[in-house]
């Protein structure tokens, strides 16, 4: 009863700002679903506004599964992700409690309700405001961008378990779908605006550590590779070096013993 009404004021609260006409809520576990059941759901809410005054006189709500998102992303299907990586997913818009998780690492409906997505990504930082909240606050700058639309790429630090600190390397993208908004709302005849609006925006995450790992392996291939081609390329050297002088030498008594008899003769001669 609580969500239904987090929702309502939600929704109400954005049509009468006029910011959107659709609200997509952050995902939650069917009611009555045991420990076995992974069907998660969402809804989505929009303003139903009288055309005459321009008040807003209620809420429309439907309830959709949302399990095919946590499918495609979960590890082991359709994304790999370096050791350490993670995808994350969150709403285009927060709710009542500041809740826009839908995928998120460690993050599990079964355990907890939809959070912020930043207490999810960054769980050992502060949140801002606040002292030291400098991640936080370079990560929330990236959150922005993301429900404002946008795609691109960022990074931002967050630190760990163990208190070390951590570089994360992020790209995003938007997921939208068209709405379909009344041009008059008492006489239909008159068609509808189509426009986008932001359902999910999407990140993959990837550690700097993890990005550099597989880097890391095939340089100390090369490494090895390299001493192989070294210790081969000296015996090569040595040998030819060895059969250099070898030849040399055989060259050099060819041509010096004639002569030294040469010389013998000559001096037996002369005697």
């Amino acid at each position: 009863m609580r969500r239904c009404r987090d929702w309502y004021a939600t929704g109400k609260k954005l049509a009468l700002e006029n910011q959107t006409g659709l609200y997509v809520t952050p995902p939650y576990l069917f009611a009555g679903a045991d420990d076995s059941d992974n069907t998660f759901g969402q809804t989505c809410t929009a303003p139903l506004i009288d055309p005459r005054t321009n008040e807003h006189v209620g809420q429309t709500l439907v309830d959709f599964v949302s399990q095919a998102i946590f499918t495609a992303l979960e590890e082991g299907n359709n994304t790999k992700l370096a050791p350490g990586g993670f995808p994350f997913v969150i709403t285009g818009l927060v709710d009542m409690t500041g809740a826009d998780t839908v995928i998120g690492p460690g993050f599990s409906l079964k355990v907890d309700p939809s959070i912020p997505i930043g207490d999810v990504v960054l769980p050992f930082d502060n949140p801002c405001p606040g002292s030291d909240c400098t991640y936080r606050s370079d990560f929330e700058e990236i959150r922005e961008r993301m429900q404002n639309g946008e795609s691109g790429s960022a990074s931002f630090v967050r630190t760990t378990l163990d208190g070390s600190l951590e570089t994360v390397h992020v790209a995003f993208a938007p997921i939208k779908a068209n709405v379909f908004v009344p041009v008059n709302g008492s006489d239909f005849s008159r068609g509808v605006n189509v426009s986008e609006f932001l359902v999910y925006s999407l990140a993959l995450a990837e550690t700097e550590e993890g990005l550099l790992a597989p880097f890391a392996k095939v340089e100390s291939e090369i490494h090895k590779t390299i001493g192989i081609a070294i210790g081969v390329l000296a015996c090569v050297i040595i040998l030819s070096t060895a059969f250099v002088i070898y030849i040399s030498n055989r060259i050099t008594v060819s041509m010096t013993e004639p002569m030294i008899y040469l010389l013998q003769l000559i001096q037996h001669i002369n005697k």
